[in-house]
């Protein structure tokens, strides 16, 4: 046997086949796996480019930041809607923006005002997370997905992310 084959079995054994997916119960082929997502949400994650997150606490973007490196995505924070309004422009596409309504300087509901007007809003989807019991009229808001009541747990939010909550919180 050659070495070139000996190589090629030795890669073909290496490789696990049938990763079982905890969302659709098939199994899947790791060989299948996009390069930079984890295998454990590879299948069921949409295709975001990049996750900006909008929230005025510094712990609250801290710890997202780590969620969604840890879930293979790339993360952009912004403290403010002036900022996120900023860092739209560098965004790769398509993004989703987790968008807290209470901010400083430009506040969640004229962040999206702005966002429905500009040319390329489809590019965007939006998540809004708030801790006010107002947010009813935010589900009906063009791009918005959903509408995360704070505090949410972080099942919650990847399911949301991953596309997989069916029923608002």
């Amino acid at each position: 046997m050659s070495r070139a084959n000996d190589l090629r079995d030795l890669r073909t054994k290496a490789r696990p086949r049938g990763l079982d997916c905890p969302w659709c119960d098939r199994a899947h082929d790791r060989a299948d796996l996009p390069v930079r997502i984890s295998t454990q949400t590879a299948f069921h994650m949409p295709a975001y480019q990049s996750v900006l997150v909008v929230d005025d606490d510094p712990d609250i973007r801290l710890v997202l930041d780590e969620l969604l490196r840890r879930e293979a995505l790339t993360p952009f924070l912004a403290a403010n809607g002036v900022e996120a309004l900023e860092a739209l422009p560098r965004l790769p596409r398509p993004a989703l923006i987790l968008l807290d309504m209470m901010l400083p300087e430009l506040d969640g509901e004229r962040f999206l005002e702005v966002l429905e007007r500009m040319p390329d809003r489809g590019d965007f989807s939006v998540l809004v997370m708030s801790a006010s019991s107002f947010t009813g009229a935010l589900n009906s808001r063009p791009g918005v997905l959903e509408v995360l009541k704070k505090p949410f747990g972080v099942e919650t939010l990847l399911a949301c992310i991953r596309g997989g909550s069916n029923d608002k919180p």
